[in-house]
C-alpha cells in the first residue's frame, strides 16, 4: 500500500479531514546565483563546510542559470539568488527560477523596503541582505533547514478554511510535507496513529474540542522531545498564550503575523526537536558505528524481556565477539582495527531481519544480539549466515587488506519466567561464547533455557 493510500485510509473516517501535500525535489542540488566570484566562492565554502552533502551549481548570470535550469535532470531543491546581474538587474531571475517551482532565497546587497515586499509576494522564502558574517551563517542555516525539513511532517488542525489553507501553504512554502484537518478529534486520531508527526500548528477557538482540550490530549502520549506543538490563534493576547504553553505548547503566535515571524518561531521549534533528537542519539548509540551502545541494548532488552514474560514469547540473546582483535590493532594500528569495528557493525545492522531486532556494540570488540518469536534452530542458522557473512568479507585499512572471523554464543528459551533476567541470560550467551572461542573460534554455540 502505497503511502498516500495508507494515509487516504487513516482518514476514511473523518470526511471533513483534508490531507495537504507537495511534490517536493528529491534532488540534493542547490543552485547559486551570483555574479561576484569573490562573493560566490565564500558562500560555496561555507555551505560546503557545513553541509557537505549539498551538491551545488553556480551561475554568474541569469543565461547560465538558464542553461543549468534546462539541464539539470534531478532538479534543485533550492536557489540562492543575487537580484543585480550583468543580464537581470530587476529581479528576473527570480521569476525565471520560480517557473521551475524551486524554492528561493534572495541574498543580495540591495535593500529596498518595496523591493523586498514585492520579492515576498512572490512566495520566496526570505529576502536576505548579505552586509555582514552573521548573514552568511543565517544563510547556511536556511539551506540546511530548507533541505530538512522535506523529511518532516507536520499537522495543521484549524477550523477556518482560509486560516487553515494559509497555514498549510506555509509550511508548503518552507518544503515540508503537511497534513491539515479541521477539528481536534481528527488532529488526535491523526496524531496517535502517525508518530511521524513531528510538528503541530493548532488553532485554540474550534468547535467541539478546543486548542487547550487538543494540547491536553496529546501531551499524554506525544511529550514536548518528540513533537513540537504551536498554538495560533486571532484573539487572547499575552495570557492567552501563557495559557496556551501551560498546556502543553511549545510556542505561541497570535494572528495575524508575518510570515518571517512563522517561519522563525517553527524553525526554532523544529531545531530544538532535533538538537534533543541528537543528544538522545548521542547517549544511546555507540559514536564509532552508530549502533546502540550497551545503555540502549539493557533499555530495550529489558522491556523485550518482560514482554516475553507476559505473553509468552521465545527469547534469542546472543554475544558476538571478534577473533584475535588485538592483532588486528597489535598489527595495522587502532584506525585499521576501527575500521573493521565499523565494517563487522554494518554487517550486523544489515543482517537485522526485523525492525524489532536489536544489535548492539557492548564494549571493545564484543556485540550483543536480542530478539523474539526466533526457535533455536532458526536462531542457530541465522547466526551461522552472520558469521559465514563476516568470515567472507575483508575490510581495507592501512593499504591492506583485513579478514576477521567472530565467534557467537546464543541461548534461546519459550518459558521466560522471573527467574531470568537480562544479565543473567547475557551470562548465559557469554558461556556459549567462551565455548566457541575454545572450540575453536569462528563458529557458532547455541544452547536452550
Amino acid at each position: 500500500m502505497s503511502d498516500t493510500i495508507a494515509r487516504e485510509s487513516l482518514m476514511s473516517n473523518a470526511p471533513e479531514a483534508l490531507i495537504e501535500q507537495v511534490s517536493r525535489p528529491t534532488s540534493n542540488r542547490l543552485l547559486l546565483v551570483e555574479d561576484s566570484n569573490f562573493f560566490q566562492n565564500v558562500v560555496i565554502r561555507a555551505i560546503s563546510k557545513s553541509l557537505p552533502h549539498i551538491k551545488i551549481s553556480s551561475a554568474a548570470t541569469m543565461a547560465e542559470a538558464q542553461i543549468l535550469l534546462e539541464n539539470t535532470p534531478e532538479g534543485f531543491f533550492l536557489a540562492l539568488l543575487d537580484l543585480n546581474l550583468p543580464d537581470s538587474s530587476n529581479g528576473e531571475i527570480v521569476d525565471a527560477v520560480l517557473e521551475y517551482n524551486i524554492p528561493s532565497i534572495v541574498f543580495t546587497g540591495q535593500y529596498d523596503e518595496h523591493i523586498r515586499t514585492e520579492m515576498l509576494a512572490r512566495n520566496i522564502l526570505d529576502y536576505v541582505i548579505k552586509d555582514t558574517p552573521s548573514s552568511l551563517d543565517y544563510i547556511v542555516s536556511m539551506v540546511r533547514r530548507t533541505f530538512s525539513n522535506r523529511f518532516i511532517r507536520a499537522l495543521v488542525v484549524d477550523d477556518s478554511r482560509t486560516s487553515r489553507h494559509h497555514l498549510t501553504n506555509l509550511l508548503k512554502l518552507y518544503q515540508f510535507e503537511v497534513l491539515s484537518v479541521d477539528n481536534g478529534h481528527d488532529a488526535l486520531e491523526m496524531l496517535l496513529e502517525d508518530k511521524s508527526i513531528k510538528l503541530l500548528i493548532a488553532d485554540h477557538y474550534m468547535p467541539n474540542m478546543s486548542g487547550f482540550e487538543l494540547i491536553n490530549a496529546v501531551r499524554r502520549n506525544r511529550p514536548r522531545h518528540e513533537l513540537a506543538i504551536i498554538g495560533v490563534s486571532a484573539s487572547g493576547g499575552s495570557s492567552l498564550s501563557a495559557k496556551f504553553i501551560k498546556y502543553g505548547a511549545n510556542d505561541f503566535i497570535n494572528k495575524p503575523f508575518m510570515r518571517e515571524e512563522f517561519f522563525c518561531r517553527v524553525t526554532q521549534n523544529v531545531d530544538l526537536l532535533e538538537s534533543i533528537e541528537a543528544l538522545k542519539d548521542a547517549a544511546n548509540m555507540d559514536f564509532l558505528t552508530g549502533l546502540p551502545n550497551r545503555r540502549q541494548f539493557f533499555e530495550l532488552g529489558e522491556r523485550y524481556l518482560a514482554q516475553a514474560k507476559r505473553d509468552p514469547k521465545s527469547v534469542i540473546i546472543a554475544n558476538l565477539d571478534i577473533d584475535f582483535f588485538k592483532k588486528v590493532n597489535d598489527t595495522y594500528g587502532h584506525d585499521a582495527g576501527d575500521t573493521v569495528l565499523k565494517g563487522v557493525a554494518a554487517l550486523l545492522a544489515d543482517a537485522l531481519q526485523r525492525p524489532t531486532d536489536i544489535a548492539a556494540r557492548m564494549g571493545g570488540e564484543e556485540f550483543a544480539f536480542c530478539a523474539l518469536d526466533m526457535s533455536l534452530e532458526e536462531a542457530e542458522a541465522y547466526f551461522n549466515t552472520i558469521r559465514s557473512n563476516i568470515e567472507a568479507a575483508s575490510f581495507h585499512a592501512a593499504g591492506s587488506e583485513i579478514k576477521v572471523t567472530v565467534s557467537i554464543g546464543l541461548v534461546a528459551g519459550d518459558n521466560i519466567d522471573n527467574a531470568h533476567s537480562l544479565n543473567s541470560l547475557l551470562n548465559l550467551a557469554d558461556e556459549k561464547l567462551y565455548d566457541a572461542k575454545n572450540g575453536g573460534r569462528n563458529k557458532v554455540v547455541a544452547s536452550s533455557l
